[in-house]
């Protein structure tokens, strides 16, 4: 499989659709010049968090065995770079930008950084488990 395989990106609607927000889709907005992403699965998450990027400080470096992770971006843009732990010659970059959302599937490495800083909630259908947070180090 190639990396490509391990991971998914959807992007929320633009504009404030609640009907898009009942069939699952989603939406992203401004209003006052306060950013609101909504968005929901249907299924129960057991696991959601907060995260705050600073310019240029990468985060991540590790993959999960059972877990699929999912980033929503709220504000901001992050370069991620996804690659197989262990072959880290081959990997991939892409930028993830506002109402963006990525699954990442257990076994591929991940490491996100933002130029100029971003805002992203963390969510996941699995429980937290600390062992399955496995560290791993690749460099830009």
């Amino acid at each position: 499989m190639e990396i490509k395989d391990y991971f998914t990106i959807e992007k929320l609607s633009v504009g404030k659709d609640l009907n898009n927000l009942e069939k699952g889709i989603g939406c992203i907005y401004k209003e006052n010049s306060i950013t609101t992403a909504l968005f929901h699965n249907g299924e129960a998450m057991h696991y959601i968090g907060y995260i705050e990027f600073s310019p240029n400080v990468p985060r991540g470096n590790h993959y999960h065995n059972k877990r699929y992770e999912n980033i929503c971006i709220i504000k901001g843009s992050v370069k991620v770079r996804y690659y197989f732990p262990q072959d880290r010659s081959i990997y991939y970059d892409v930028v993830l930008n506002a109402g963006d959302i990525v699954c990442v599937k257990p076994g591929l490495a991940h490491n996100y950084i933002s130029e100029s800083g971003a805002v992203a909630v963390e969510y996941a259908l699995q429980n937290y488990e600390q062992a399955d947070v496995i560290p791993c180090k690749i460099e830009w």
